[in-house]
């Protein structure tokens, strides 16, 4: 092809008008020469010269590394292609600095003489030569097509021949990329025929790496990057000198460690799955200091994530591993703490109170820290000859003579369950039962060591690093599975117990140490107490973590839960005296608007209604939050309510109703106290709007009750009998507590009577007399007969209800009322000094205004009925004596 290209342009440098080439000629025969160099490269094996292909490749590689330049780069074919059509129209037109068009005639002249001359001596049987061989090219072409002979065509024709240049080496670059960065769709390179297969390796794209190359760094280093916190720094130095560790088998401890010092760092930086892997790594160490470490952090992982008893299963392997280790270590109390920490947070949530105990999450003392190279070695190899003999079997062996007090040693790895009890049972004397676990339970491997310990302490190991649950009785140990009960009730109970037995084996081995701790777990066990109900054990140990440790930050919080329970027992002077007791000494407690509020609460409660109104109103006006400020509102709504001033209580309520969410819980009792409080005071149509807001807000059964019986008291004072009897009839009798079945009863006797129907309310109130139980509620029912009695002019029955009445209730406003409708049936069958005797028993008493005008009355006319105008007159103008009942002094 080459030579035949050399032929055409002959070819055409003969057909000029003047004999001579054209400019156009020289320059499209200047433009294949690099073509014919690349056609002659192809007939290499591979399809293409060495040097040329490393070049592309070179090029591929440089126009991939600029691929990852910002996107206004041009790529690397692109900026060829238009270096090269700019380079070929800069010859075309003859740019400034190129030869100008006459040089390169003259210079293409020259050479293709000197070409014509080589050829017409070129030897035969050769390439035609002379005027031959350009005749014959002369021929083909006139048989295909019409030479051009204008120096127009011949310019269309070279810039046809350098796009197809240009397009060929455009295609030649993309090929070549493909080809080195595996581009193609099955993901293989693509070989070129005729060359040797290329590694697969060399062909692909090398994956990031997923963590970044470990750096040199010294175990100095590293463990002071870890004390700083630098955990990121500190993982790079422990990455590198586990990598050199592991190429040592007699440093395998030490790269126990490091694998060990890895999880810790990930589990600190957030990585909680990576760091989980490399601690479960750890805890295959030979190392049981190693071990131990990592069941413990593997423990606190769990604990962080919810996975309380899984956690707690842990906290006991780590001590289980620790028991090998020769010295006594700080770990072993963290171990504990874990355990008892985990199954303390498992209790509160089946209770759906984790956040009631605040923990303090302290830093874990670190075996490993401070220690020389030799201390540490040494540290590392402490109890791996346990690890050996352990691995035959458990065994257990009274400790010497003199160790009596704790007298067994026990070596057991990955040993069954059930195998380790029966020989600790038989050498004990200790009888294991089994109580709700399952074979294959049983059956679970432990491994515990443990020296000069008790068997009671070796049986809770063992049964808790299987998963399981140790509960001991005398000569008895118990085994349970907390997982195997079929209710939740069950398994409570069980885990309240051992929370309780834990925090006070703690405590026992705690002693004075640790103060903090100690505080803490006498705290849980106090929430624990007072969710399963043991309010007074709950109350003394608050009590005690008040003062044995007044200075921890949990006391202030035990004075408060303390007197809350006061409050629930209705002992408002301890609780007063706990809260005064929390302001004095702690004045800087968070929860000052809880403190506030219960003190309040309690000195409303004691009829302390001024110191409760100063202290909610310092609330108030402190504006810790809108909770609190909403709450103390409401408080003093109540108080104001209690001490009988309605519209100051009215206007406390409509505060709190406005500071309220729409879904407050005290929403519904707030609307039915306003609605009374606007009752009192005669505005009838607002109280009535309070009440049915209250109605239908009304969530609990008290608050719906209480609203309901107000509601219907308020249409019966307004004479509205039928609305009244529409509300009373949507309350079913037979569902109504005691607390409120009386006030039903009376309210419903009371409708009838005035409805004109008093015997349908008298049969109803005599139906359901027995089911009152409450005495003082069973006579106001019984006096509301009697009025019923009165209204149907059955006089005589009235009579001894009512006497009955009085001789059976305690003073209070139906007990004058009662008195004042007997002196009324006095006065009818014309007894005024019977009459006088009770109208002076209302009079002399504590009862009402009302009832007291009443009474005075019905004084004037049982004067009157005997001839005493005097008195009667004196008695109508009410100027008697109450004490005396003759005329005032």
């Amino acid at each position: 092809m080459a030579d035949n290209d050399r032929q055409d342009n002959s070819a055409k440098a003969t057909s000029g008008a003047d004999g001579e080439p054209s400019a156009a000629d020289a320059a499209d025969d200047q433009a294949r020469a690099p073509v014919g160099d690349a056609a002659e490269g192809a007939d290499t094996p591979g399809g293409h010269a060495p040097e040329a292909d490393a070049s592309v490749a070179a090029d591929a590689q440089d126009a991939a590394d600029e691929s990852r330049t910002p996107d206004d780069a041009p790529l690397a074919g692109e900026g060829e292609a238009e270096s090269s059509r700019a380079a070929d129209d800069g010859q075309a037109r003859g740019a400034p600095g190129e030869p100008s068009l006459e040089q390169l005639i003259a210079q293409q002249r020259e050479r293709l003489g000197a070409t014509v001359a080589k050829k017409d001596t070129s030897p035969p049987g050769g390439a035609p030569t002379g005027e031959g061989g350009g005749e014959g090219v002369e021929r083909r072409e006139t048989t295909e097509a019409p030479v051009p002979t204008t120096r127009g065509a011949l310019q269309s024709r070279f810039v046809q021949a350098i796009l197809v240049v240009n397009t060929l080496l455009i295609l030649g670059v993309v090929a070549v990329m493909i080809w080195q960065f595996g581009f193609l769709s099955d993901g293989s390179a693509a070989t070129p025929a005729g060359a040797a297969p290329s590694d697969p390796a060399s062909t692909t794209r090398p994956a990031a790496p997923a963590e970044p190359p470990p750096r040199p760094m010294s175990w100095a280093r590293a463990e002071a990057a870890l004390e700083q916190q630098q955990y990121k720094v500190a993982l790079a130095g422990y990455r590198h000198l586990h990598a050199e560790a592991a190429r040592t088998p007699a440093d395998s401890l030490v790269a126990d460690l490091l694998v060990f010092r890895r999880g810790y760092c990930l589990a600190q930086m957030g990585r909680g799955d990576a760091a989980r892997a490399l601690l479960r790594e750890a805890t295959a160490s030979g190392s049981p200091l190693v071990r131990a470490a990592a069941w413990y952090h593997l423990g606190a992982l769990d604990l962080a994530g919810g996975q309380h008893l899984q956690a707690r299963t842990k906290a006991y392997r780590a001590l289980g591993a620790l028991g090998a280790v020769a010295e006594p270590l700080a770990l072993a109390g963290d171990c504990d703490a874990l355990a008892a920490r985990a199954v303390t947070s498992k209790v509160l949530w089946t209770y759906g109170q984790v956040e009631a105990v605040r923990w303090t999450d302290r830093p874990w003392r670190d075996p490993f820290a401070g220690l020389s190279q030799a201390a540490l070695r040494d540290r590392l190899r402490s109890g791996t000859d346990k690890l050996e003999q352990g691995l035959l079997g458990p065994q257990v062996a009274r400790a010497e003579p003199r160790a009596l007090r704790r007298p067994w040693h026990v070596r057991a790895v990955e040993a069954h369950l059930d195998e380790l009890l029966a020989r600790l049972g038989a050498q004990a004397r200790l009888d294991v039962r089994w109580v709700n676990v399952r074979p294959p339970l049983r059956e679970r491997a432990v491994t515990v060591f443990a020296g000069d310990a008790s068997e009671t302490r070796i049986a809770e190991i063992a049964v808790g690093a299987a998963g399981l649950v140790a509960r001991f009785t005398g000569e008895t140990v118990d085994v349970y599975d907390p997982n195997g009960f079929d209710t939740l009730t069950g398994a409570r109970d069980l885990l309240t117990r051992e929370t309780n037995a834990c925090w006070r084996r703690l405590l026992l081995r705690l002693g004075g140490r640790d103060t903090t701790r100690a505080a803490t777990g006498r705290f849980a066990l106090a929430v624990v107490q007072e969710l399963a109900g043991d309010t007074l054990g709950a109350i003394k140990e608050y009590q005690l973590v008040a003062g044995r440790f007044d200075t921890s930050r949990v006391a202030p919080r035990a004075l408060l839960r303390c007197a809350r329970l006061r409050l629930a027992m209705n002992n408002d002077d301890g609780a007063r005296s706990d809260l005064q007791r929390l302001l004095d000494k702690y004045p800087d407690f968070q929860a000052q608007d809880e403190v506030y509020l219960a003190l309040g609460e309690a000195n409303r409660r004691a009829g302390q209604f001024n110191e409760a109104i100063s202290d909610l109103r310092r609330l108030y006006v402190q504006n810790l939050s809108a909770d609190s400020r909403a709450a103390a509102a409401y408080g003093l709504g109540r108080c104001y309510h209690a001490k009988g001033m309605p519209v100051d209580a009215e206007t406390w309520l409509t505060r709190f109703i406005g500071l309220a969410e729409a879904d407050h819980a005290d929403l519904p009792a707030a609307y039915l106290l306003r609605g009374r409080c606007r009752d009192g005071v005669g505005n009838i149509e607002p109280a009535e709007g309070d009440l049915r807001r209250a109605l239908v807000l009304a969530g609990a059964q008290q608050v719906h009750l209480d609203a309901a019986l107000a509601l219907s008291e308020l249409y019966l004072d307004s004479q509205r009998y039928v609305r009244a009897l529409g509300v009373l009839s949507d309350l079913d009798v037979a569902s109504l507590p005691q607390a409120k079945l009386g006030r039903y009863l009376v309210l419903s006797g009371r409708m009838y009577r005035h409805m004109g129907l008093p015997n349908r309310g008298v049969r109803l109130l005599t139906d359901h007399l027995g089911a009152v139980k409450d005495t003082q509620a069973r006579a106001r029912v019984a006096a509301e007969i009697a009025r019923g009695y009165l209204a149907s002019d059955q006089r005589d029955a009235a009579e001894q209800v009512l006497t009955d009445v009085l001789e059976e209730m305690t003073p209070c406003a139906a007990y004058y009322a009662a008195a004042c409708d007997l002196a009324q049936l006095c006065l009818h069958r014309s007894e005024p000094q019977r009459a006088i005797r009770l109208t002076g028993i209302v009079r002399t008493g504590d009862s009402d205004e009302a009832t007291r005008r009443r009474a005075t009355r019905l004084l004037g006319e049982a004067y009157a009925l005997q001839g005493d105008y005097r008195n009667a007159a004196l008695a109508y103008s009410n100027m008697l004596d109450d004490e005396t009942g003759g005329p005032q002094r």
